[in-house]
């Protein structure tokens, strides 16, 4: 069999060409689109409700062999952030409300935990999994306040290191994070202040809790 003449040769170049070129023509402009969901995607995250939601849990109590002995409905407040997008054409995919840096007062120090711990979700037994932030923002719990005199920081999965729980009054300087496949948000931080005592009636309930932007 002889050499390709170079009409062939020339033909087989043209194609492997216009393959290659269209190859490149769509990364790029997979890339371009990504970067333009990125501009217009913005994430902001800020304080819910100041006063909380009053919404009682289950405390169950069980055997050594997992057998549930008893279970117990405890009253309790949930204090939550709100997740939002300011875009409502281009939502935020995958998106995990960030713990990062817990800082608080010990009576000789000042304590500090950091790390990257992914907060709860706002009905997350029932709806698990990050989520997609369009039009409608989403709740993130931060913590809650039990009648039994315990406030929780609401992490998934919290190491060993980081204190979750606080037995009565507590004061508390919280830095979280939104963050999805597109976009990041700024720095939220959060200062909680309580004195330690329940009481089912909010305007009753002496608790701070105040949020700002950091840059």
């Amino acid at each position: 069999m002889g050499d390709p003449s170079p009409f062939h040769f020339w033909m087989d170049w043209g194609v492997q060409a216009v393959v290659g070129a269209g190859t490149l023509l769509v990364a790029g402009a997979a890339i371009f689109a990504d970067a333009v969901k990125a501009k217009f995607v913005r994430l902001s995250v800020a304080v819910d409700n100041e006063h909380g939601a009053y919404q009682p849990f289950v405390k169950v109590f069980s055997l050594h062999d997992g057998i549930v002995a008893q279970s117990q409905s405890i009253p309790a407040r949930y204090y939550h952030l709100r997740v939002s997008n300011r875009s409502r054409r281009f939502p935020a995919h995958r998106t995990t409300l960030w713990l990062l840096k817990i800082e608080r007062n010990d009576p000789d120090r000042l304590m500090t935990w950091r790390g990257e711990i992914p907060l709860t979700w706002q009905h997350e037994d029932f709806l698990p999994g990050p989520r997609v932030i369009g039009e409608h923002p989403a709740l993130c719990a931060l913590f809650t306040i039990s009648s039994e005199g315990v406030l929780t920081i609401q992490a998934r999965n919290p190491p060993v290191g980081l204190k979750q729980t606080f037995n009565g009054g507590c004061e508390l300087w919280v830095t979280v994070q939104a963050r999805s496949d597109e976009s990041s948000s700024d720095e939220y931080h959060v200062h909680i202040k309580w004195d330690g005592n329940w009481d089912s009636d909010v305007e009753r309930m002496k608790v701070e809790f105040q949020g700002r932007k950091m840059k």
